[in-house]
C-alpha cells in the first residue's frame, strides 16, 4: 500500500509518527523505505514533500532537509526548516544558512535555531556574514558588537540586548561618557528597557551617565527607572539621592518621582528609608492602598516611617499613619492639623475619600466640622448629608434626621446611603444599620437603590454571620416591592457574591432566589482570588445550586457560575458534571458552545473525552466551535464525515440546508485529500452569487488557509466578475502557496485589480530568491502610480545588485512625483554605490520641494561615517531651499535625527536658521539647536540669540522658548546660554520683563528677591514688570522662602509680590496653616492700598460659628 494511502486515515500525530517509523527504517538500512521516501520527495505533489520531510526526523537525513529547503513550495521549505533545526549537524546548519534562499528564509531559520538553543553553529555563521546581515549580530558572539552596534536598528538592538545585555550596557556607557550625540540617544530609547531588565548592575553606571548629561528621569528613562528600582533598589536609590543633591531645587519629590517605592521600600537600611519619608514620601502610595507597603516593614521600619512624617511631613500625605500615633500625642495634633490646611480646597471643604484612612475620632470630628462649620456647605445638603457617614450611628442618625425624613426622595436617598455607609467605619453599627434600614421596606425604589448600593461597597469585615438574618430580612423586603429595578436586584446580587466565602450556604440561598427575579446573574467576581483548598470548601453550596439550576434549566446562570471558578473549575466535580448535562442536552448552539469551550479551557481531560462522545451521538455537535476546533487540531480521524457536502441533521442543524464548517486552526496538520475537500466545499460555497459579502470574504480567506487546495480553484475565482470576490481573491493570492499564484498577480496588475495585486505581491516576492524576484517585476506594466511605486521599493529591498542596476537604469525625468519618492526610498539599501548619492543630489534640485523634503527620511541611524557626511550636507542644502514648508518640515525633525554630525553642518544651518522670518520657522530651529547643541557651542548659540535682540518679534520667539527649555533637568549647554542671555539683558531697562521670566528659573530665592531690591531702586518696577514678576514667582520651589525675604521690604511693590507669595504657598495641598493666616493679617494691616486693598480680598477657608445648644 502506498505511504500516502497508509497514513491517510490517521490522526495528524500518528501520521507523523509513522512517519518517522518509516524514516528510521531507512536509517537503518531498509531499500524499500529509502525508495518509499525517495519517492515522497521527488513527487510533483507538495503534499508528498511535506510527508518527506516529516521522514527526516528519523531518517536524519541531511541532503533531503537542504534538498527541500530549496523547494519551490512555501510549506515545504518551512517544514523543511523546523527539521533543519533539529536534524543537521553543526556543519550542516552553517552550510543551510549560507544557502539561504531569501532574507526572510534566512530570519525564519536563525530564529528556529536560537529557539532550539544551537547557537554554536548560527555564531559560526555569522563570523563570516554579519557584514551582509548586521542585524543579526545579537546572535553572534560578544565581541563583535562595537564593531557593528552604531548602525543597528531598533529591532538589531533589541536582539543585542536580550543576548549580551552587559556587554552593550557597556558599549553604551563609553558612547556617552564620550560623546552623547542624537544617534545614541535614538538608539538608547529602544533599547535601554531591555538593558534594565536583563543587566540592571550594568545598566546602572550607564543612566547615571544619562542623568549627568541633563536627561530628565521623568521622560524617556522613567520606564528604565522603574525596572532597575526592582533589581537593584539601593544603587537606584542613592544614584537619585545623588541627582536630587546635584539639581537646583525643584518641588518634591524631585527625581524620585520618576518610580514608585511600593514594592522596595522594605528592602531599604533605616537611614535611606527616613531619607525617603523626609524627601520624597509621595513616591510610597497613601489612602487605603498604602497599607500593602506599610504592612511589610518590619516594626523599626514603621517607627521609622512614622517618625519621618510626623517631623518632617508635608502636605496631605500620609493621613493613614495617623492611625498609629496614640490618640493623646501632641505630635499626631499637629500631624492631623497639617493634614487638614493642606487637604482643604480654597472654601475648606476635604474630599471625602481622603478622610477614609483617618482614625475613626479624626473622621468623626472633621465630619463635623463639615456638618457644622464650613459654610460652603451650608447651601449644599446634597454634599454635606455624604460626611454624616463618618460619625457613629446614633450621631449620624439624629445629624440625618431632617433629611432622613425630607419629603424629596433624592434627597432621602443620599441620607439613607450615608447612614448605611457607618459601619464601614464602625463595623459593630451593621446591626443598627440594617434595623434603621430594614424599617425603610416601603421606600420608593430609588431610595431603597441607595440604601442596597451602600451595604454592597462595606468592606467584609463590617458582615459578620450574625447579622445575615437581619440582611435577609432587608434583601426579602426589596424582592417583595413591586417596583423593584433592575439595578437594585444587581447590588442585592454584588453584595452575595461578596459574601459566598463568608457563608456560601447562605450566599447560594439567595442566589436562587435572585435568579428566579433577575434570570441570569450578572455580577463577576463570585470566587475571584480562589485556593484550591477554598473551592474544595465550597464544592457542597456549589453542588445545591447545580443541582437546582440545572433542574430549573438555568443554564445562564450555570454558565456564569463556571466562568466565576476559571482555572478552579475542575476542582469542583459538579459544576463539571452540570457543564456536560448542559452541553449533552440544550439544543443550543449558544448555549452548548460556551459551556464546551469552558470545558475545554478549564477541565481539558474532561473535554477530550466528550466531544468525541457527542460527535458520535449527534454529528451536528460539529458546529460548536470548541469541538470543530479539537476536531481540525487533534481529531483529523473525524474529519471525513464533514467534508462531503452532506446535509446534516440533529440537536443544532435543522437539515434543510447544507452547511460548510468553519475551521480555523489546526489546518496544515491535515491531510491533503481533507484539504481537497474542504477546498471544494469552500469554492462552492463563494461562488453562490447570493451569498453575502461577511460570507465571502471568510470563505476567501479560509481557502487561501488551505496550502495543498488545487490552483484550479482560484482560477475559476479570478474570473468571478462581482466586484467584492475581484479584491478579495487578489488580496488573498499573495497566501497562496503555488508557483502560479504570482503569475496571477502579474496579470491582475494590468486591470483594475492592479492596486490590490501589487500588494499582494510583495508577499509572494518576500520569500523568493533575488533573481527570481527582478524577473517577475520586469514583467509589471509601470504605466500605473501605485504599481510603478511598490515595483520601484521591491527592487530595491529584494531584488539585490541587479535590482539596483534595474533602479539606476530608470528614466528619472518622466517619472511622478510619488514615484520619484519611491526611488529614493529603494535606494535606502544601497547607499555604499556612488550612484545613489547622485540620485539624491538630482531629488535636492527638483523644483518640487516635497521631493526633495524626503531626504529627511532616509534610516541614518545605520549610516556608516562617510554616508552620514554626505546625507548631512544634503540636508543642510534642503534648509537652504527657498520654500519654507520645506525648512520647516526639516526643521522639525532635525532635533530628533540620529545624525551625530561631525562637521556640524546640520548644526550651524539650524543656528542660522533662528533669523528666519517666519516664526514658526523660528520656533522649530530654535529646537533643533538647544536639542543638537554641544557643550562647547553654547557660546555660539549666545552670540546668534543676542544678535536677534532688536528684532523684538523674533527674540520673543527664542526667549519664550529657552524659559521652556530651562526646567531643573535642562543640560549644561542650555543653561549657560540662558545664564549667558540673563547677565546680557539684565541691564537693559526695555527687557524687564524677560529678565525676570529667566531669572525665576535660573536663579535663587535670595539672587531673584536681589534682582527684584535693584529694579525697585531703579524705579523699573513697572506695569509689564510686575506681571512679569508675579508670574516668575509663580514658578518658585519655595514661595514661602520668598514670601519671607519680601515681607518687610521699603517699596510696597515688593511687599505687593511678597503677598503673591504667601498665596501661592498657600494654596491647596500646602494650606493655610496658622502661622500663614497670621502672615496674612500683617499684609491686611499694610499702611499701603496696593498690599492691604488686594490683601483684604483674599480669602482663606472660614469655619462657621457653632449654633448655641439649647
Amino acid at each position: 500500500m502506498d505511504v500516502v494511502e497508509r497514513v491517510e486515515p490517521l490522526r495528524h500525530v500518528e501520521r507523523v509518527r509513522q512517519l518517522v517509523e518509516l524514516g528510521r527504517a531507512a536509517r537503518a538500512g531498509d531499500a524499500g523505505a529509502n525508495d518509499a521516501i525517495e519517492a515522497l520527495a521527488a513527487a510533483p505533489d507538495r503534499y508528498r514533500r511535506c510527508l518527506a520531510v516529516a521522514s527526516c526526523y528519523g531518517s536524519r537525513d541531511p541532503v533531503l532537509v537542504q534538498r527541500m529547503l530549496g523547494d519551490t513550495s512555501r510549506a515545504v521549505r518551512r517544514r523543511a526548516q523546523k527539521a533543519a533545526a533539529v536534524v543537521l549537524d553543526d556543519d550542516a546548519v552553517v552550510v543551510a544558512l549560507s544557502r539561504a534562499p531569501s532574507r526572510v528564509a534566512l530570519r525564519q531559520l536563525v530564529a528556529l535555531l536560537v529557539q532550539r538553543r544551537r547557537l554554536a553553529p548560527l555564531q559560526r555563521f555569522l563570523a563570516q556574514a554579519l557584514d551582509a546581515e548586521p542585524e543579526l549580530v545579537g546572535h553572534a558572539a560578544p565581541d563583535v558588537l562595537p564593531k557593528y552596534v552604531e548602525g543597528l536598528s531598533p529591532d538589531g538592538l533589541r536582539r543585542a540586548a536580550r543576548r549580551h545585555p552587559e556587554e552593550l550596557a557597556r558599549l553604551f556607557e563609553a558612547r556617552v561618557a564620550s560623546s552623547f550625540d542624537p544617534r545614541t540617544r535614538y538608539q538608547l530609547l529602544a533599547v535601554l528597557p531591555l538593558l534594565a531588565k536583563h543587566a540592571a548592575a550594568a545598566t546602572l553606571p550607564l543612566v547615571k551617565r544619562l542623568l549627568e548629561q541633563g536627561t530628565e528621569p521623568k521622560h524617556w528613562l522613567s520606564a528604565s527607572m522603574a525596572l532597575l528600582l526592582r533589581r537593584e533598589p539601593i544603587l537606584t536609590f542613592d544614584l537619585l539621592r545623588q541627582l536630587r543633591e546635584s539639581l537646583r531645587p525643584m518641588p518634591p519629590p524631585g527625581p524620585f518621582g520618576a518610580v514608585r517605592f511600593d514594592k522596595v521600600v522594605h528592602q531599604l537600611d533605616d537611614e535611606r528609608l527616613a531619607y525617603l519619608v523626609e524627601h520624597a514620601a509621595a513616591t510610597l502610595s497613601d489612602g487605603p492602598r498604602a497599607r500593602r507597603w506599610f504592612l511589610r516593614l518590619s516594626a523599626a521600619q514603621r517607627e521609622i516611617v512614622i517618625d519621618g512624617f510626623l517631623r518632617h511631613g508635608r502636605g496631605r500625605w500620609g493621613a493613614f499613619l495617623l492611625r498609629y500615633v496614640p490618640p493623646e500625642s501632641k505630635d499626631r495634633e499637629r500631624a492631623f492639623r497639617r493634614f487638614r490646611a493642606a487637604a482643604q480646597n480654597e472654601v475648606g471643604v476635604i474630599p471625602l475619600a481622603h478622610l477614609t484612612t483617618l482614625p475613626r475620632d479624626l473622621k468623626a470630628r472633621e465630619a463635623r466640622r463639615h456638618l457644622e462649620e464650613v459654610p460652603a456647605l451650608a447651601t449644599r445638603p446634597e454634599e454635606r448629608i455624604a460626611y454624616a457617614a463618618l460619625l457613629p450611628l446614633d450621631e449620624a442618625a439624629a445629624a440625618l434626621a431632617s433629611f432622613t425624613s425630607h419629603p424629596d426622595g433624592p434627597v432621602r436617598a443620599v441620607a439613607m446611603r450615608a447612614l448605611a455607609t457607618v459601619p464601614a467605619t464602625y463595623p459593630e453599627a451593621m446591626a443598627g444599620a440594617l434595623e434603621r434600614v430594614a424599617s425603610r421596606r416601603f421606600e420608593q425604589d430609588p431610595v431603597r437603590q441607595a440604601m442596597l448600593l451602600a451595604l454592597s461597597e462595606l468592606p467584609l469585615r463590617a458582615f459578620s454571620r450574625e447579622i445575615l438574618p437581619a440582611l435577609s430580612e432587608v434583601f426579602q423586603h426589596a424582592l417583595d416591592a413591586a417596583d423593584l429595578s433592575p439595578t437594585t436586584s444587581f447590588h442585592i446580587e454584588r453584595t452575595c457574591v461578596r459574601l459566598f466565602r463568608r457563608d456560601a450556604p447562605w450566599a447560594a440561598e439567595w442566589l436562587s432566589k435572585l435568579l428566579a427575579v433577575r434570570g441570569v446573574p450578572s455580577s463577576l467576581g463570585l470566587v475571584d482570588g480562589l485556593t484550591p483548598r477554598e473551592a474544595q470548601a465550597l464544592a457542597p453550596a456549589v453542588e445545591t445550586l447545580c443541582q437546582e439550576w440545572t433542574h430549573r434549566e438555568r443554564v445562564g446562570a450555570l454558565l456564569w457560575l463556571a466562568r466565576s471558578f476559571g482555572d478552579r473549575l475542575a476542582q469542583v466535580p459538579a459544576l463539571v458534571r452540570a457543564l456536560e448535562t448542559v452541553a449533552s442536552e440544550q439544543p443550543f448552539v449558544q448555549v452548548a458552545g460556551p459551556a464546551l469551550d469552558l470545558l475545554r479551557r478549564h477541565a481539558p481531560e474532561r473535554f477530550r473525552e466528550l466531544f468525541p462522545a457527542l460527535l458520535a451521538s449527534d454529528a451536528s455537535a460539529i458546529v460548536l466551535p470548541a469541538v470543530s476546533r479539537a476536531v481540525s487540531t487533534s481529531r483529523q480521524d473525524l474529519l471525513p464525515p464533514f467534508l462531503k457536502g452532506e446535509v446534516i441533521k440533529g440537536r443544532f442543524a435543522s437539515g434543510r440546508s447544507q452547511w460548510v464548517i468553519e475551521f480555523d486552526a489546526g489546518l496544515g496538520t491535515w491531510s491533503a485529500a481533507q484539504q481537497r475537500a474542504q477546498a471544494g466545499l469552500l469554492a462552492a460555497m463563494v461562488h453562490d452569487p447570493k451569498r453575502d459579502v461577511p460570507t465571502l470574504r471568510r470563505g476567501v480567506g479560509a481557502l487561501a488557509m488551505l496550502d495543498f487546495a488545487p490552483f484550479e480553484h482560484w482560477t475559476a475565482l479570478a474570473e468571478d466578475e462581482r466586484p467584492p470576490m475581484r479584491e478579495l481573491v487578489t488580496r488573498a493570492l499573495g497566501r497562496v502557496d503555488d508557483p502560479m499564484a504570482p503569475r496571477q498577480l502579474l496579470e491582475a496588475l494590468g486591470d483594475e485589480r492592479s492596486r490590490w495585486a501589487i500588494y499582494a505581491l510583495r508577499a509572494v516576492l518576500r520569500e523568493l530568491a533575488q533573481e527570481r524576484v527582478l524577473a517577475l517585476l520586469r514583467q509589471a506594466p509601470m504605466s500605473k502610480v501605485t504599481v510603478a511605486k511598490e515595483v520601484l521599493r521591491l527592487a530595491g529591498e529584494l531584488a539585490g545588485r541587479e535590482g539596483f542596476e534595474f533602479l539606476i537604469g530608470l528614466d528619472r525625468g518622466a517619472l511622478h512625483r510619488d514615484v520619484k519618492i519611491a526611488l529614493l526610498r529603494a535606494l535606502w539599501d544601497h547607499l555604499d554605490d556612488e550612484r545613489s548619492w547622485a540620485v539624491f543630489a538630482e531629488a535636492l534640485a527638483d523644483p518640487d520641494w516635497v521631493v526633495a523634503s524626503r531626504l529627511a527620511d532616509v534610516p541614518v541611524a545605520r549610516l556608516a561615517a562617510d554616508a552620514e557626511r554626505r546625507l548631512t550636507e544634503l540636508l543642510a542644502q534642503v534648509l537652504a531651499r527657498p520654500e519654507p514648508e520645506a525648512r520647516r518640515y526639516l526643521l522639525a525633525r532635525a532635533a530628533y535625527l540620529p545624525l551625530v554630525d561631525r562637521d556640524r553642518l546640520l548644526f550651524q544651518s539650524c543656528l542660522a536658521h533662528l533669523g528666519a522670518p517666519y516664526q514658526d520657522e523660528v520656533t522649530t530651529a530654535l529646537a533643533a539647536v538647544l536639542q543638537r547643541m554641544a557643550p562647547n557651542e553654547a557660546p555660539q548659540v549666545l552670540d546668534r540669540i543676542c544678535e536677534l535682540i532688536d528684532r523684538r518679534r523674533t527674540f520673543r520667539t527664542l526667549h519664550t522658548g529657552l524659559v521652556a527649555r530651562l526646567g531643573p533637568y535642562a543640560s549644561v549647554p542650555v543653561l549657560a546660554v540662558g545664564r549667558g542671555l540673563l547677565e546680557r539683558i539684565e541691564p537693559e531697562p526695555t527687557l524687564v520683563p524677560e529678565s525676570l521670566a529667566l531669572a525665576a528659573v535660573l536663579r535663587s530665592e535670595g539672587e531673584l528677591v536681589a534682582l527684584l531690591t535693584r529694579l525697585s531702586q531703579r524705579s523699573l518696577l513697572h506695569f509689564d514688570a510686575m506681571g512679569a514678576a508675579v508670574a516668575a514667582i509663580g514658578r518658585a520651589v519655595r514661595p514661602g522662602a520668598l514670601e519671607a525675604l519680601l515681607r518687610d521690604a521699603d517699596d510696597p511693590r515688593l511687599r505687593r509680590l511678597g503677598l503673591a507669595a504667601l498665596e501661592l504657598a498657600a494654596r491647596p495641598k500646602r494650606g493655610w496653616t496658622k502661622e500663614r493666616r497670621a502672615v496674612l493679617e500683617g499684609y491686611r494691616a499694610d499702611p499701603d492700598p496696593l498690599v492691604a486693598g488686594h490683601a483684604r480680598f483674599v480669602f482663606p477657608p472660614e469655619r462657621r460659628r457653632k449654633k448655641p445648644k439649647p
